[in-house]
């Protein structure tokens, strides 16, 4: 039988194959690794030498394969060269020289080279998780006491009985003017139809009895007002903040007996505030009953209480890293106001006590910078404000023209708040009592008026001062 003769062609090629290549790697931190494999089975042994820059170590210099290993995959680590330079995202390139062998084949063989991604941990570094949290609880905190004071602070007026009577400048007659107060520009506004009715019938200056004008107005009386200002507590670079706000009331109540009103009112609130470090912004309503009455002659108690809610928006920059998120607020307010209006001859004594109570309820929210996400947990902010006024002004007349010079006097007593507060660029602790001391003019004709106040804050208090002026000039119509 004769013999067969059979030729075999080799299909395997000589070559190397690197695997796992780009490498990412961080300075005092994550190491990485690649594989290299022979392609074929060499007839002589392969050795492979690695050579890596400054930026990266390697677990082995060099590999060898021979014919028994050649189809196993060899392991390199490559771990980043911890350094005190400030180098940002850099590279790390591992130069792979040509393979060595007496197997023709593979001696002199092109080794593709290796690039290593290296993340730098010097310089500017992502804040720490807690950092975050503690960073946004706080900034969510100190914005909702602030809004509770300006709440607290710019309450509605035009539904007491107290004002609808009297023409004064501050009180909630029709009207609409623009001030500057502290160094900050604010504006106010006020329309009421009892008044209204009055303006029409030409008796606006004429103070008279607060149950006869209920009762020359109507069963029904419905009112609005508001306040908005742009403010600004210093240099931006300190981290005091600026801001505007706006906070408007709508009511409509029904008399039910001679002197005294029930009513419903609903309030809308916008407060933005921010610094070189972030801003907070946040929008609310409240809505809810009240009560306005002539316990007797010119002695007046008013009472009202609302419930809403609020949408806000915070962002931080917190180590040069900018995180963002909302968050929901749930709230409750309480005030209770006892005033009065005395003549004495030409001088009109008011002297009020005012009981406010304020619960916003914070709830869990999350931020993030748009890779990593932080819960931030919710938290209850309460102002518990007690406060009484005492304001003397003596009448004198010029040509047409009430002019009232006066004195006013305030104490407050915040027996529940959320801790250090910041009011005009200084704090106030809590469990704190302070008074306030003013000393203005009002001045006014049919139409027009204008009051000039100076006021100094801090008096019993070493921890607050604040000296401010107000200028303002306003149009009835």
């Amino acid at each position: 039988m004769a013999d067969v003769t059979a030729t075999v062609t080799d299909d395997d090629t000589a070559g190397v194959m690197v695997e796992g290549s780009p490498v990412a790697v961080a300075e005092g931190g994550a190491t990485g690794s690649f594989t290299m494999v022979l392609m074929a089975q060499p007839a002589a042994a392969v050795a492979i030498l690695l050579g890596p820059d400054a930026q990266c170590t390697l677990s082995t210099s060099g590999l060898n394969f021979t014919a028994a290993n050649w189809s196993t995959p060899q392991s390199v680590t490559v771990t980043a060269v911890d350094d005190t330079a400030d180098e940002g995202a850099h590279s790390c390139a591992i130069t792979t020289g040509a393979a060595s062998s007496a197997d023709p084949n593979f001696d002199g063989l092109a080794v593709a080279d290796v690039t290593v991604s290296v993340t730098d941990n010097d310089g500017d570094t992502a804040p720490d998780e807690a950092v975050v949290r503690r960073t946004f609880e706080s900034q969510t905190r100190d914005f909702m006491a602030a809004r509770m004071q300006l709440l607290a602070r710019l309450g509605p007026r035009t539904h007491r009985m107290a004002n609808r009577a009297q023409g004064a400048f501050e009180t909630g007659s029709n009207g609409f003017n623009i001030h500057g107060e502290n160094g900050n520009l604010v504006g106010d506004f006020a329309l009421n139809s009892g008044a209204m009715q009055r303006i029409i019938a030409g008796d606006f200056l004429n103070v008279t009895p607060t149950s006869d004008v209920v009762e020359a107005s109507g069963p029904v009386n419905a009112w609005m007002e508001g306040q908005f200002a742009y403010y600004n507590s210093g240099d931006d670079d300190e981290g005091n903040p600026e801001g505007n706000y706006f906070v408007g009331y709508a009511g409509v109540d029904v008399r039910v007996h001679d002197g005294v009103v029930i009513g419903i009112m609903g309030q809308l609130d916008w407060l933005g505030e921010g610094s070189d470090t972030g801003r907070t912004d946040g929008d609310g309503w409240m809505i809810g009953p009240y009560l306005s009455a002539e316990l007797a002659p010119n002695l007046f108690l008013d009472l009202r209480g609302m419930y809403g809610r609020s949408i806000n928006s915070s962002t931080q920059n917190i180590m040069d890293v900018e995180y963002k998120g909302d968050f929901d607020t749930e709230r409750l307010l309480m005030e209770i106001v006892l005033s009065g209006r005395f003549d004495y001859g030409s001088t009109v004594l008011t002297p009020d006590l005012q009981f406010i109570y304020i619960w916003d309820e914070q709830q869990d929210y999350s931020v993030s910078d748009g890779v990593d996400v932080v819960d931030v947990d919710g938290q209850l902010v309460r102002l518990g404000q007690l406060s009484s006024g005492l304001k003397v002004a003596p009448k004198m007349d010029a040509d047409g023209t009430e002019i009232w010079p006066y004195l006013r006097g305030r104490l407050f007593w915040d027996f529940d708040n959320p801790g250090t507060l910041e009011i005009d660029g200084g704090t106030v602790s809590a469990d704190e009592v302070r008074a306030a001391v003013s000393l203005g003019v009002d001045a006014g004709t049919q139409d027009t008026q204008i009051n000039i106040e100076v006021t100094y804050d801090g008096l019993f208090t070493d921890d607050y001062e604040s000296i401010g002026g107000r200028l303002a000039i306003g149009h009835r119509f």
